[in-house]
């Protein structure tokens, strides 16, 4: 037995010197150095210690100088002045050994996907110490500097690279693609179902930034508090995108939110100087799906592609399947917009209780006539206008086949049904306008009086009433509201006008300076490619002194005679069913 006995003396002996020479080795550079090529070779890493550093006085805590390690597999890399791996001997075998793991003025950079493990370990607490952090995934990019703070527990798994814990950190300067945060500290926690945020705040562009909520793991987003102040923002979304977050199937919930003179600047719009308040609204699909909330805001300037909004303010409110509109009001065009009404989501009908436009200065844009050919929005089947005011404002239409302009324009709008199953039109209801003076194709007139006014089921019709230099013109118009086409019968009849005011109008031949009177009639379609080719009619002119001169017009070519023997009235033509007569205002 005695030489058994030895031979275990020795054997521990030797095992003692063993772990003393290699406890002694690990902390010098040359044995730091063997050892991170060992595990090298038997591991999917490569390492790199440059020393490490231990006292039997803290027993559990191993400190490792100059620390490089690279995945051989994935795009994962550490380099770090010092990282410190606190061991509690008593859960070696538990899985949980690791108490703590401190990396110090570390730089980590990985590419997280679906299957991503950060590190083959886990602990009781990961803890960062000064250190610069990047995290791609997809087409996202986050970059942070000064990182100090951790999660606990943290457990990564092949699904979830961060594990489930609690997290709080704070950051010098966090960069999530474009956008660049600074003097940021977030508290929360990574949950199965999401991510959530119990405390954030952060600078951005100067302006400061604090919230709460969720976001899931399916890109919902709760949001329970939102404050903004002086923040701004630039970024490469246009417009119609902004659309996007509302229709996806990704709920948007918000509790409150509050923002302070932000400003935000897209491809091609922009908000300036915008202050609101958000209370109880939550969207899906395109719809909310809150039964009560409230939006307040104020902006100061609104840019959406050539169109600009200043000093808007609204005040909007939701009541179950209404939308409304208490206030909206601000500047366009130089001149002051009001109003008030509501937004049915049951029949998607808009409703304007009352309106007020004053001193705009409105240029009709080029493809406006076709516009109204078009289908109405998604959102928009009936549009009805119960009082709307204008007053002191210009409009104009600068296209070179027939511009016209009317100064200090202004109008009464009372009951009018512009939309009916999607399609534009005039199906209930009247207005009237009047102007001090303006310019039809050149040719200076005043007093322009307007009126418009359902005339039928289907039909709509016009009168306009103008006075030239001498003398007065009138125009009916009658028009068959049809979803494809708008075919249209006109009337127009001068009295004491020069006829030379005639070519300007279309008309073709007429001398100047002779002063007579006319009779017109005409027919054609507004929808159709060129509404011009597609008129059909007859003009009578009878001057003072002379023979009476006619006109015709087939297919928009415009033929001249004079007086004869046959009948010298114009023939009335037809639409396709018979429309009912124009009365003159």
């Amino acid at each position: 037995m005695k030489w058994l006995i030895k031979f275990t003396t020795y054997a521990l002996l030797l095992l003692l010197l063993l772990f003393i020479f290699t406890y002694i080795g690990l902390q010098t550079r040359w044995g730091a150095s063997y050892s991170s090529q060992f595990l090298s070779k038997f591991t999917d890493y490569d390492i790199d210690v440059g020393i490490m550093g231990h006292e039997f006085s803290n027993p559990g805590e191993f400190i490792f100088q100059d620390v490089k390690l690279t995945a051989k597999n994935s795009d994962l890399s550490l380099d770090s002045r010092q990282v410190v791996v606190d061991v509690n001997w008593l859960n070696l075998f538990s899985g949980t050994a690791i108490k703590r793991l401190v990396i110090t003025q570390g730089t980590l950079s990985t590419t997280v996907s679906p299957n991503t493990v950060l590190f083959p370990i886990s602990a009781t607490i990961l803890q960062f110490e000064n250190s610069q952090i990047t995290l791609k995934k997809g087409n996202d990019t986050v970059q942070v500097a000064g990182f100090t703070g951790g999660m606990t527990p943290w457990k990564p798994t092949e699904n979830t690279p961060f594990g489930y814990g609690d997290f709080r950190f704070t950051s010098n300067q966090l960069k999530f693609n474009d956008l660049a945060f600074k003097n940021i500290a977030i508290t929360g926690k990574l949950q199965q179902q999401g991510t959530e945020i119990s405390q954030a705040s952060a600078y951005l562009n100067n302006g400061y930034i604090a919230g709460t909520g969720k976001v899931l793991n399916d890109g919902s987003i709760m949001v329970d508090s939102l404050t903004m102040n002086k923040v701004g923002w630039e970024n490469n979304v246009d417009f119609d995108s902004l659309f996007d977050a509302i229709t996806s199937d990704k709920s948007l919930q918000v509790k409150k939110v509050e923002l302070t003179n932000v400003d935000i600047q897209g491809k091609d719009w922009a908000l300036s100087g915008l202050s609101t308040e958000i209370d109880q609204l939550s969207f899906v699909r395109g719809s909310w799906t809150s039964p009560k909330s409230s939006i307040s805001f104020n902006v100061d300037q609104f840019v959406v592609k050539d169109q600009q909004l200043s000093t808007l303010i609204g005040e909007l409110n939701i009541n179950g399947d209404n939308l409304n509109i208490s206030k909206l009001s601000g500047y366009y065009n130089k001149g002051i917009f009001n109003l008030s009404g509501s937004w049915q989501r049951n029949n998607q009908v808009l409703t304007i209780d009352e309106g007020k436009l004053a001193g705009i200065l409105y240029t009709l844009p080029e493809n406006w006539l076709s516009f109204f050919a078009q289908p109405t929005p998604a959102w928009l089947s009936g549009l009805n206008i119960k009082k709307f005011t204008l007053s002191q404002s210009l409009l104009m239409n600068i296209q070179p086949q027939f511009p016209f302009e009317l100064t200090a324009l202004s109008g009464n709008i009372e009951n009018v049904d512009l939309i009916k199953q999607k399609q534009w039109g005039i199906w209930s209801g009247k207005a009237t306008f009047n102007a001090d003076s303006g310019t039809i194709n050149q040719v200076i007139v005043r007093r322009p009086f307007v009126e418009i006014r359902q005339s039928g089921k289907s039909s709509a019709a016009a009168s306009l009433t103008v006075s030239t230099d001498k003398g007065i013109s009138k125009i009916g118009l009658l028009v068959k509201q049809e979803p494809k086409k708008v075919p249209f019968l006109l009337r127009a009849s001068g009295s004491n006008i020069d006829l030379v005011d005639l070519n300007q109008w279309g008309w073709a031949g007429f001398p100047a300076q002779v002063i007579g009177d006319f009779d017109a009639t005409l027919q054609g379609d507004l929808l159709a490619p060129s509404v011009a080719k597609s008129l059909n009619g007859e003009l009578m002119a009878i001057p003072l002194q002379g023979k009476r001169l006619f006109r015709t017009v087939v297919n928009g070519v415009v033929t001249s005679s004079v007086e004869s023997e046959a009948d010298l009235q114009p023939t009335e033509p037809s639409l396709v069913e018979p429309l009912p007569a124009l009365s003159n205002p």
